[in-house]
């Protein structure tokens, strides 16, 4: 099935600008996310919801030929904002349900988007985001890392610290 043929693909193809009005409400939702309670629904609610705004934006710009550098930077700029207000109401939660090596796996993955974007400023004078499906992919899997939060130890993916003795998920 095509893309184009699905309706809303076709409503969106008519507004002008629509993949960066997309992208721009990422933004804002993410500034939304700072005020939210972290791990509530609320905040899943933003937090998904920037999400698919994040896949959105770029597929209705390629369905309606509006690709750009402006959108490609925008887009960019909307990840950093995103991933900062995710940083700054996560980090409490985190410390106490996470294992080291997410940590360590988090870190190494900024510090080479920063490396990026050092190199691509000293280079072209410019702000350079290069936009690589192995990029796209460490993008998805620390976008899940949250959805975990609430499962404890169950998921597998979260140290045991989650479970108490009774095998039962304590709330975090």
């Amino acid at each position: 099935m095509k893309i184009r043929r699905i309706p809303v693909f076709r409503m969106i193809k008519n507004m002008k600008n629509s993949a960066n009005i997309i992208t721009i409400s990422r933004i804002i939702i993410s500034v939304c996310l700072l005020f939210a309670e972290p791990l509530s629904g609320c905040f899943y609610v933003l937090y998904t919801v920037c999400g698919i705004t994040d896949v959105l934006d770029g597929a209705v710009a390629r369905v309606t030929h509006t690709q750009s550098k402006t959108g490609a930077m925008l887009d960019s700029v909307a990840d950093l904002v995103f991933c900062a207000a995710a940083v700054i109401k996560l980090y409490r939660a985190a410390l106490s349900v996470l294992p080291n090596w997410i940590y360590a796996a988090i870190i190494a993955v900024a510090l080479v988007r920063i490396t990026s974007y050092i190199v691509g400023w000293l280079k072209y004078h410019k702000f350079v985001s290069r936009h690589t499906y192995l990029n796209k992919l460490t993008g998805a899997v620390l976008f899940v890392v949250p959805y975990f939060f609430n499962c404890g130890g169950a998921c597998g993916y979260i140290s045991n610290r989650g479970i108490d003795n009774e095998h039962k998920i304590r709330p975090i």
